[in-house]
């Protein structure tokens, strides 16, 4: 018995994921197997995954069943999170267990994490704005800015600027899934 994969990318986003346990040969009594998940660092059920079975059951006859994981879609970045499912079978099993025993499971962070290395210049009518996202989060912030000329907002990447006649004080903000980082320039 075994997991049909030994590793998977599972994502916040778009429903439970379904993965196979499968039998090489039909036995001709039921049996079960157990699932024991093993989180690393701060992964951990409900809060960032929920499993519909611990306990699968074989019929006789049965080669394969199905249970599913549903990555918890949040909005906290938390980077992407490591989970390790293993298979326990009871005592006397009248199975082995095959090289799949494990799969491992990265839960992939559709969070956008704060803005870092945020440089805000003002010069010539304009202010320039750069930053960096996180690695592995997505790309794109809401920049919302105000000076003494102009305010508004925009949807951007990694770079923007802001038009106005007088940027010589101006506070910038850039947002995205409940991140923000902001900074007042005075030039």
């Amino acid at each position: 018995m075994q997991f049909e994969l030994n590793t998977a990318l599972d994502g916040e986003v778009g429903g439970p994921t379904t993965y196979k346990v499968q039998l090489s040969v039909a036995l001709t009594q039921q049996t079960t197997v157990g699932i024991r998940a093993k989180a690393s660092g701060t992964t951990a059920e409900p809060a960032d995954y929920t499993l519909s079975a611990t306990t699968l059951t074989f019929a006789a006859g049965d080669t394969e069943k199905t249970f599913t994981l549903d990555a918890a879609a949040d909005l906290t970045w938390e980077g992407n999170e490591k989970l390790t499912l293993e298979l326990v079978p009871p005592a006397g099993a009248p199975y082995t267990l095959g090289s799949n025993r494990e799969i491992e499971i990265v839960i992939v962070d559709d969070s956008a994490g704060p803005p870092t290395g945020l440089s805000v210049t003002a010069g010539n009518a304009r202010l320039g704005l750069s930053w960096a996202a996180p690695a592995g989060a997505p790309g794109g912030y809401d920049v919302h800015y105000t000076s003494a000329a102009a305010s508004g907002m925009n949807s951007v990447a990694n770079s923007a600027d802001a038009s106005g006649n007088n940027p010589a004080m101006a506070w910038v903000a850039l947002t995205r899934s409940g991140t923000t980082a902001s900074q007042s320039i005075t030039s």
